[in-house]
């Protein structure tokens, strides 16, 4: 990231530049610091951006907007907390219009073996992403989604969803999604009133979504799939019963195998979600989720470092 910033800034000199997201949210004195930026914008942005925009054209300062980290010469400063939009169906959509959609790749979600990417951007499907829910009510130890967020989960509701899903089919021909959600809540009215909206309008639509694998009951998994639920990515992170205590998963490992094991019967891709180095990790735990991932032939399978972030435990 600082190489980029200090190429743009080195092209463009007068140009503003503001950084924003999880990882700028949760390293922003340090960015403010390092990076030649004009500011980072902190949690969530929707309002802190065009109040942004307008001290920018006026002068005004800065101190003035919630939600933001800048230097003021030597100094940091963090103007007052943003709180989180708490109605998402307020939230105005993005504007897809000007996105250059063929710059995307082709993938299946999770993907990141260099022959299966190659293999889906030459066969894959195009996917639309978008985010039906903020936050979430857990607590894993090594998850940033609450410095972002806060704590607990807001909801779009199933209405808002299911429109955002046909204008993006009948206006731009998208029938793959993929919900961006940290988890989202499979057993829960919200997933049960998007399928019954996608049902009643018809929809022949593709979706693909990260889940909890506490929460899903085969009844269920039957109701999304006849929805158009194609693929459930699930967090494993580690196949170690300790390891998964270690991080307060709140999840055990027979709950994720028998949530795939499911999906199997029923037809449900799946992919896994794993972090390698958590608290607990050591070689035994390494080659056992290796083992793991073996027999149980995901379609997808995604890879992360621990990563230590300001702000989790």
């Amino acid at each position: 990231m600082l190489a980029s910033v200090e190429y743009l800034r080195s092209r463009r000199p007068k140009t503003r530049i503001v950084l924003g997201g999880p990882f700028a949210t949760a390293m922003a004195e340090a960015l403010v610091r390092r990076c030649p930026v004009d500011a980072v914008a902190v949690g969530e942005a929707e309002e802190t951006l065009p109040e942004l925009v307008k001290a920018f054209e006026s002068g005004a300062s800065l101190e003035g907007v919630k939600g933001l980290v800048f230097r003021r010469g030597r100094d940091v400063v963090r103007t007052d907390t943003r709180p989180p939009v708490h109605d998402l169906d307020s939230v105005s959509r993005p504007s897809y219009r000007l996105y250059d959609r063929n710059s995307y790749a082709r993938f299946v979600p999770g993907n990141q073996h260099p022959l299966q990417r190659a293999r889906d951007l030459l066969i894959g499907r195009r996917f639309a992403s978008l985010a039906v829910t903020r936050g979430c009510d857990f607590s894993c130890e090594f998850c940033a989604v609450h410095v972002v967020h806060g704590r607990g989960i807001r909801r779009r509701s199933a209405a808002s969803v299911a429109d955002e899903m046909q204008h993006l089919h009948e206006r731009f021909g998208y029938r793959y999604f993929f919900f961006q959600d940290a988890a989202f809540p499979l057993a829960s009215d919200l997933s049960r009133d998007l399928c019954r909206e996608l049902t009643d309008r018809g929809l022949d639509l593709r979706w693909a979504v990260n889940v909890r694998a506490d929460g899903v009951t085969e009844a269920d998994l039957r109701l999304v799939r006849e929805a158009g639920c194609f693929y459930l990515l699930f967090g494993l992170e580690s196949a170690s019963e300790q390891v998964l205590d270690n991080i307060n998963k709140q999840e055990s490992l027979s709950q994720i195998l028998d949530a795939i094991r499911m999906c199997r019967r029923l037809g449900i891709m799946v992919g896994v979600h794993v972090i390698v180095g958590l608290d607990g990790e050591d070689d035994s735990t390494v080659t056992k989720t290796a083992r793991l991932l073996k027999s149980m032939k995901a379609e997808t399978v995604f890879v992360r470092n621990a990563a230590l972030y300001p702000g989790t435990p």
